[in-house]
């Protein structure tokens, strides 16, 4: 008979850590408090393989090895558990189906999960707001993967990094690590040079701690490029009321482009592709109300965008005279003027044709006066002696006789017209 009794024990800290890889994120728990309710101090035996927060109780698996976790509460219990951490021998990709990578800038980052065990996940065990806060703040999980993008089509002679970039995540709520990729703001020639390009990009991720690629996964992430546009304004006259918007973008991008005017004045049509160029969109932009254009308060646009790839440009339209209407019109106004000069000159010319007309008939007037024949009424003196004084009784026939006073009165007129 046997002097003991066996008693099946549990472990007091918890989770079960059997399958532990590199890079699995642990947050350890236990039931046992001290006397007011408090946990104890966590500690492990080795911190480069299982690196641990002392107050929280998560960890990080950094390398391979064995690691003893304690958790002490001083003055009543000290219990530990014990972790293997294996290689990992293989890191697992994934992503949402329903996403793509873009290089739009200012687009949303495209997430690529990575698992570093076998069970899908790379957390064990359920995590407190403080084991989490830990996990972000202190551990920092994510400096143990390396995240690596390149472009599937080998002709295409630009370098993933160039155009994306690249930094790891861990996401607490999903328990993964996550590569985000998110495209950099990128020059004209660029962008220029991707919006037609027919390519995927391959995303992998590396662990630190393993240099070896042996296992290393690569997945395959459809890409959409952005679309093209290098105007920024559109200048339409009268002469040139027709203008074009040129898009370059590959075929499913343009199927999905939106060009619409931001004014009634505006009529986009439907666009042609171009024979010469290929993914070569032109949309012929025509003016319905020229003067409604270059009057319109508001600044008038044609909007290009695309839901696929998120993109919104704005292309300013805006009128401008022909300089041969400007010559047009200046002649016009000389026109006028020339008109109006020469209304004022005949104005001038009638005025100094009446005034001459006056002039003339008051001369006229003046000389038929002059005309009148002046006659010569000699002045009767005192008889002489020895003249004949019958005269003086009796004037000679011709003559009538008129008092001194009327004769002195037409003599003094007739005098003084002459003069």
């Amino acid at each position: 008979m046997a002097d003991y009794v066996p008693v099946a024990v549990e472990h007091a800290i918890e989770p079960d850590t059997g399958l532990t890889f590199v890079g699995d994120v642990i947050c350890f728990s236990t039931h046992l408090l001290n006397q007011d309710g408090e946990p104890g101090v966590w500690m492990v035996s080795t911190d480069s393989i299982l690196q641990t927060d002392i107050v929280t109780g998560v960890g990080v698996a950094r390398s391979p090895g064995v690691a003893t976790v304690f958790h002490d509460i001083p003055g009543v219990v000290k219990t530990y558990r014990e972790v293997v951490v294996n290689a990992s021998s293989r890191l697992t990709l994934s992503y949402d189906l329903r996403t793509y990578l873009t290089n739009t800038p200012n687009s949303t980052a495209f997430k690529l999960f990575i698992t570093t065990g076998r069970n899908g996940v790379s957390l064990k065990g359920s995590c407190t707001p403080s084991q989490a806060e830990a996990i972000t703040a202190v551990l920092l999980p994510e400096t143990l993967v390396l995240c690596h993008v390149q472009f599937s089509n080998t002709l295409l002679d630009i370098p993933a990094s160039k155009v994306f970039h690249v930094h790891s995540d861990f996401d607490v709520e999903k328990g993964l690590y996550v590569c985000l990729i998110k495209a950099r703001l990128q020059p004209e020639e660029l962008l220029q040079a991707l919006s037609t390009a027919d390519t995927s990009v391959y995303g992998w991720a590396t662990l630190v701690s393993e240099r070896t690629k042996n296992g290393m996964q690569r997945i395959l992430i459809p890409f959409i490029p952005a679309f093209y546009i290098n105007q920024s304004e559109l200048v339409l006259s009268h002469r040139q009321a027709v203008g074009e918007i040129r898009v370059l973008g590959v075929d499913r991008v343009l199927e999905k482009l939106e060009v619409v005017p931001s004014s009634p004045v505006l009529v986009v049509s439907g666009h042609r592709d171009s024979p010469l160029t290929p993914g070569l969109a032109v949309y012929p932009v025509t003016v319905v109300n020229f003067t409604s254009l270059r009057q319109s308060a508001a600044p008038v646009f044609i909007n290009v965008s695309c839901v696929l790839t998120g993109q919104s440009e704005a292309v300013l339209v805006r009128g401008a005279r022909d300089p041969g209407a400007d010559q047009c019109e200046d002649s016009g106004v000389l026109q006028k003027f020339v008109g109006s000069y020469q209304i004022l000159l005949y104005t001038l010319f009638a005025a100094l044709a009446s005034t001459a007309f006056l002039f003339l008939a008051y001369n006229a007037f003046l000389n038929k006066l002059q005309t009148v024949p002046v006659v010569y009424v000699p002045t009767l003196g005192p008889p002489q002696p020895g003249a004949y004084t019958a005269a003086t009784r009796c004037p000679p026939p011709f003559m009538s006789p008129q008092p001194p006073a009327a004769q002195s009165r037409l003599q003094h007129w007739l005098w003084s017209i002459k003069h």
